[in-house]
């Protein structure tokens, strides 16, 4: 699975963050599934900078409420394929900070036996990882949109209210999760660690560009980056040329989402400053619910 509950902040965890988290932190926390009705030790997996495999979580069980094996029932007598996916609601995202250890989980359920007649009503968990909201919303998108998550200083929105694609010739409100396509070839990185990366979008006939201030991140952080970074470019430019070839349009593409206070620092400029806040992910084309809410309204005299 890629998620797991850390127990000891009482926050998810996404699996792909193991790799820019030191050995120490890891070593020192224990894991558990975040499904209120299963709660089952989770092992990080794949996290050590010569796997090969993305960083994740395993599960060597999962108790019979739990949703991962529902589903996995569930499969099997529709005969379909069985994995264990599954994406907890994020309703609040939090500003990465320092950690503070709160004493054991919240009380969100007791143990499996007393609360196994009860419906699987899955309650909102809390995050500092922008990926784990991605996830859900990309898996559960219906059932997603119009359920409630809240970003740091502003008021909760709906999800879809929240996820804003960037478009030519706009300016943007901050508040919301931004998202859009990249162009794959380019990526600029200048002595101070700033990190620049083209978007598809333009501004007045130039590129939006996402400038990402690296210049607070431990190596672990800048590793664990550039590995999603030229992985998903990689993947881009390969497709690119096997469908230039079949002279056929690109059906996948490198995407990047990302949370900034500030969204545009110049006219063509957003900035972001957070790992936990920045998503890069190879993916079909989206096709997420219209919004125009992070879109600032220019009103004509």
């Amino acid at each position: 699975m890629t998620i797991a509950l850390e127990k000891d902040s009482n926050e998810i965890v996404h699996g792909s963050a193991l790799r820019a988290l030191d050995d120490e932190h890891i070593q020192k926390n224990d894991y558990i599934c975040p499904d209120d009705k299963c709660l089952m030790p989770a092992i990080p997996s794949s996290y050590k900078e010569t796997n090969i495999p993305a960083s994740h979580f395993k599960y060597k069980e999962h108790s019979p409420e739990c949703i991962v094996t529902l589903q996995k029932n569930s499969s099997k007598k529709s005969k379909g394929t069985s994995n264990e996916y599954y994406y907890s609601y994020i309703d609040v995202l939090k500003e990465p900070s320092e950690r503070k250890p709160r004493c054991g989980i919240a009380k969100q359920g007791t143990s499996n036996k007393t609360e196994s007649t009860q419906p699987n009503i899955e309650k909102g968990k809390t995050s500092r990882y922008l990926e784990a909201v991605i996830d859900y919303y990309l898996d559960e998108t219906e059932e997603a949109a119009n359920r409630t998550l809240k970003l740091p200083k502003h008021p909760k929105k709906t999800y879809r209210a929240t996820f804003q694609l960037i478009t030519d010739n706009k300016q943007y409100n901050s508040g919301h999760i931004f998202y859009s396509k990249l162009k794959f070839n380019t990526r600029l990185e200048d002595a101070d660690g700033c990190i620049t990366l083209a978007l598809l979008p333009k501004n007045n006939g130039e590129q939006y560009l996402l400038k990402i201030n690296t210049s607070k991140w431990s190596n672990q952080k800048k590793n664990a980056f550039n590995l999603a970074c030229s992985t998903a470019f990689q993947k881009a430019k390969e497709h690119y040329i096997k469908q230039k070839k079949a002279k056929k349009y690109p059906t996948e593409h490198p995407y990047i989402f990302f949370v900034a206070q500030n969204p545009i620092i110049k006219a063509n400029e957003f900035e972001v400053e957070h790992f936990e806040f920045v998503s890069l992910r190879y993916l079909p084309q989206l096709h997420l619910p219209f919004n125009d809410r992070g879109i600032k309204k220019v009103y004509q005299t």
